[in-house]
């Protein structure tokens, strides 16, 4: 890369790279993978500074300011074409209507509005569109997609903007549970939350490596990550690496500083909702997790399949040197020290060491706490 060497090329066009990461990274203008996703809404962005840009109009956040006049933007490249307009500097002009751009492709494109230029047709019929993004809704109508669905009713839409005109009529709406009374704003939270009443319904993939337990083999893949210490997701700002991309986007709310949903009984702010939510149940003591054969319920549907096992017998836990099978895998890390002979926990009194915490406090009270014997005495105050 310091000698301008670029060894690397691509096999769709001519794109050449210094690097295999950057080749990697030009691929997705050709495949259309985005797969960094915005936590706040639908917008997917192919490179992680496209994410940060856009992350920029939730935040407001507009750095890069004019010091002409009040301009500001989230994006230094847009400063540095509306500069032009004051220097004179390549400024691009409108004839029609005096419209200025900084750059010349945004000269042409508003210059379609007045020449009524559309250079992209429809191959299905005859529409034309004088931008892309327009021919890319059009096209929806001949395919017939509609990716935008509502999570309380079966409407669907072809456009974002009208699946948001669309859930207005739901405003205030809820969808709640039948056995508890659980209220949910959108559809899928409802029947995740109905997965906790039915023990039969709860996760059978474990992890080998600690208590979690997954109801699919994609959720389960994507946990295991956390132990094998892969962190392909790095941020740009930062030493920061993740183990995946909704770690990454949590990551960068602290770069943005944005942490919009704030707790009305605390200090408590959080960057997603769902976060907000679990930590209120630490005022309101609520435990939206129900055993269906028990009265037990639970603020984490963590809690609830691990106690699921009390009634299942289920026990996934198993020794790989004898019959021994625990409920909870530090009950396997406990019975573990029977084999090993270790014994971590050391008392401060002698040179005693035990396996679990309980066998040194008994420890403690059978060897070095005093004994006192109360012996009766005469009421002169004399012994017996």
């Amino acid at each position: 890369t310091h000698t301008g060497e670029k060894p690397y090329s691509c096999e769709i066009c001519n794109f050449k790279a210094g690097r295999q990461s950057i080749i990697k990274r030009h691929l997705r203008t050709h495949t259309g993978e985005k797969p960094h996703a915005c936590y706040l809404c639908d917008y997917r962005a192919p490179w992680l500074g496209d994410l940060r840009r856009h992350m920029k109009i939730h935040s407001g956040e507009k750095p890069y300011a004019c010091d002409i006049c009040d301009y500001r933007s989230s994006a230094l490249a847009n400063l540095r074409s509306h500069k032009k307009i004051h220097s004179g500097d390549e400024v691009y002009s409108c004839h029609t209507c005096g419209y200025k751009a900084g750059l010349l492709k945004y000269l042409r494109n508003h210059m379609w509005s007045h020449a009524g230029k559309k250079p992209h047709p429809c191959d299905k019929c005859d529409y034309r569109a004088a931008w892309l993004g327009d021919l890319k809704r059009h096209m929806k109508i001949h395919t017939g997609q509609k990716p935008y669905a509502c999570d309380l009713c079966s409407y669907k839409a072809m456009q974002l903007n009208r699946l948001k005109n669309h859930m207005k009529k739901h405003a205030g709406y809820k969808v709640s549970c039948h056995t508890c009374g659980y209220e949910a704003v959108h559809l899928k939270q409802l029947r995740s939350h109905m997965l906790s009443h039915t023990v039969e319904n709860t996760a059978t993939l474990y992890c080998d490596s600690c208590d979690y337990s997954a109801g699919g083999l994609v959720d389960l893949k994507r946990h295991k990550k956390t132990h094998e210490g892969e962190k392909p997701y790095f941020c740009n700002i930062c030493d920061y690496r993740g183990k995946c991309t909704s770690d990454l986007n949590k990551h960068m709310a602290i770069h943005v500083e944005l942490k919009p949903f704030a707790c009305d009984n605390c200090a408590y702010r959080a960057a997603r909702r769902e976060d907000l939510k679990k930590h209120k149940r630490t005022h309101t003591g609520e435990k939206p997790y129900a055993c269906g054969a028990c009265d037990y319920r639970a603020r984490r549907l963590e809690e609830l399949r691990r106690h699921s096992r009390t009634h299942t017998g289920e026990k996934p836990f198993a020794c790989d040197i004898c019959d021994y099978r625990g409920r909870r895998l530090e009950q396997l890390k406990v019975h573990m020290r029977s084999h090993t002979g270790e014994r971590p926990y050391a008392c401060d009194s002698c040179d005693y060491r035990a396996a679990t915490t309980s066998d040194l406090k008994k420890h403690k009270m059978r060897t070095h706490m005093p004994i006192q014997f109360h012996q009766p005495s005469e009421p002169n105050g004399r012994l017996q």
